[in-house]
């Protein structure tokens, strides 16, 4: 709850970086991710809550910036650029902000101990590495040359 109303007060101020409400947001991944572990275990699972979290409140604004400026939501990013739409280089910006998130999140997951958990760990390398990346790319670049369908994905 303490989480939640720090991500919603981060949200309400008109003026703020929008790093503030993605802090807040990735705070509040961390702890849930990390909920009731303890030493080593709560430190690595917070911190790949914390960039789990930045990624998705990036991500997120960044799928929601058309319809955001056009019904008058806040949009961190809007706040940021204040532009219409976003730009060729502010995508170029969202992308690399995205890949550090992501880099992150790698670098924690690197320290978990899967205790011969091969499966899992392929699955959590599988979406870190690839589904999160694939996903940001298509919100990023939408009309950008789909390799696998060899078309254009809608927009």
């Amino acid at each position: 709850a303490r989480g939640m109303q720090t991500f919603a007060n981060a949200e309400k101020e008109a003026n703020c970086s929008a790093d503030i409400p993605a802090n807040a947001f990735g705070e509040l991944m961390g702890e849930l991710l990390s909920y009731d572990t303890g030493g080593e275990t709560h430190a690595v699972l917070h911190e790949l809550g914390k960039a789990l979290g930045r990624w998705v409140y990036f991500i997120d604004a960044a799928e929601d910036y058309g319809q955001d400026v056009q019904k008058g939501r806040f949009n961190a990013l809007h706040a940021l650029y204040g532009t219409q739409s976003l730009t060729d280089e502010q995508r170029t910006s969202l992308d690399t902000t995205l890949t550090l998130e992501l880099a992150d999140a790698v670098a924690a997951a690197d320290l978990i101990d899967f205790d011969g958990r091969d499966d899992l760990r392929a699955v959590i390398y599988n979406i870190l590495c690839l589904g999160m990346p694939a996903q940001a790319d298509q919100v990023l670049y939408p009309k950008k040359e789909c390799k696998k369908c060899k078309g254009e994905r809608g927009a």
